[in-house]
């Protein structure tokens, strides 16, 4: 039985560069604001659809119009809400492992995992394509490289269903 895996993205945030985090968060502002900014005219029209204009009209310039301080008030209520929630959050989960980033792991400690080591590790970490080979019970059994001036294959030195 042949199990192959392809990813669409591999993704590895521990090994950017300060420089490449910026950049790519950025980047990904951009994108995000020129999206919702060619949604604006949609977003508009559904608006003014659902009444938001006549509830300003109404709220404003009403016989009983609301100051504009009462709303920047309320604003302001819900903010410090949302900071003290937040600060009583990281105090609460300030010692747990549940809130942290995960911790990287070695490319030895992956091998010892899935009970791959020498050669065949070098091979799993290093080739963008591979072909993992299964037996019934899903235990890693060979590691073949594809399409690569380095294409060998490797067996597992141990299944991974062993420990």
């Amino acid at each position: 039985m042949i199990r192959t895996q392809s990813p669409l993205i591999i993704s590895h945030p521990e090994r950017q560069s300060g420089t490449q985090h910026v950049l790519f968060s950025m980047l990904t502002v951009s994108i995000w604001a020129l999206w919702i900014y060619l949604w604006l005219p949609l977003i508009t029209g559904i608006l003014w659809i659902v009444g938001i204009r006549w509830a300003y009209i109404q709220v404003f310039k009403g016989t009983r119009g609301v100051s504009l301080w009462v709303i920047v008030w309320i604003l302001g209520a819900v903010i410090v809400a949302v900071v003290y929630w937040s600060i009583y959050n990281s105090i609460r989960y300030e010692g747990r492992t549940q809130r942290r980033r995960a911790k990287v792991v070695s490319k030895t400690m992956m091998g010892q995992k899935f009970g791959v080591t020498g050669e065949a590790l070098y091979t799993i970490t290093h080739e963008r394509r591979l072909n993992l080979n299964f037996d019934d019970r899903e235990e890693l059994m060979r590691v073949d490289a594809l399409a690569s001036a380095t294409a060998q294959a490797f067996p597992a030195t141990k299944p991974v269903g062993t420990r």
